[in-house]
């Protein structure tokens, strides 16, 4: 399991309880090329949606059949692999959609009215080719600075929702990592959403400190120990630098 994604090892636990129904009974070694013909013709009935499956998603059930056929091949457990011997279908390929250039305008101007962790997130997926998974994965730590608006991204992690297992995380989708240079736009638009953001968890941290203060004064002052004296100077504190941390935040 550790050479697959876990959404990768998910999706081969779907199919072979799909799969198990029709062929589970059947002996590997009596297992014929004409019982998966027949498993194929069952499975391009099923419908997702109201829609009958594609021919792509059929072949990929037998993909994984194929897989461990192969597997029981290998250890002598069968001497050929009937999932190799049978003619399917082409399978039908959907072209490529490239977005015009008067529709990623649109799209850039659209995402100027979204958040900064979204424009950010569109806005490298555009420029590195990222993947959903690996920009979702992506760690400061990645991201390598080696000199004035100069540095480069590593990509070496995806994550991925697993039913059942909630996010899970692991490497590329083939497993070896890359780099990505970063332009002057692309250092910026990095380097002011991590101050922004590093400015913010400092404001709420000194806020919650803040707070902290003012309910244990409270507290004091309930409890009747120098309360007067304790309540307002931690009161008189509150506000100096909850003001210091607004003129911070501006």
């Amino acid at each position: 399991q550790t050479k697959y994604a876990p959404g990768t090892i998910a999706f081969y636990r779907r199919s072979l309880e799909t799969v198990f129904p029709e062929i589970g009974a059947i002996k590997l070694n009596r297992l014929r090329p004409i019982a998966l013909e027949n498993l194929l013709a069952k499975l391009r009935k099923r419908t997702y949606r109201g829609k009958p499956i594609k021919e792509k998603t059929v072949q990929k059930y037998l993909t994984v059949v194929s897989a461990v056929l192969s597997d029981a091949k290998c250890n002598e457990i069968i001497e050929k692999n009937p999932a190799r011997m049978i003619d399917l279908p082409d399978a039908e390929r959907k072209a490529q959609e490239i977005p015009a250039m008067e529709e990623m305008q649109k799209f850039l101007s659209a995402l100027c009215y979204e958040e900064p962790v979204f424009q950010l997130f569109y806005f490298l997926a555009i420029n590195t080719e990222m993947r959903r998974g690996e920009l979702c994965a992506l760690r400061w730590s990645d991201v390598i600075v080696t000199g004035s608006y100069e540095g480069y991204i590593i990509i070496q992690h995806s994550r991925s929702t697993v039913s059942g297992e909630g996010v899970q995380e692991g490497k590329t989708k083939n497993g070896r990592a890359r780099t990505v240079s970063m332009n002057e736009e692309m250092f910026s638009l990095l380097r002011g959403f991590y101050y922004q953001k590093t400015r913010k968890q400092l404001f709420a941290c000194r806020l919650d400190g803040l707070h902290a203060r003012r309910t244990a004064a409270q507290s004091a002052a309930e409890d009747g120990q120098a309360a007067h004296r304790s309540y307002a100077e931690a009161d008189g504190e509150v506000v100096t630098g909850a003001g210091d941390a607004v003129r911070d935040e501006l």
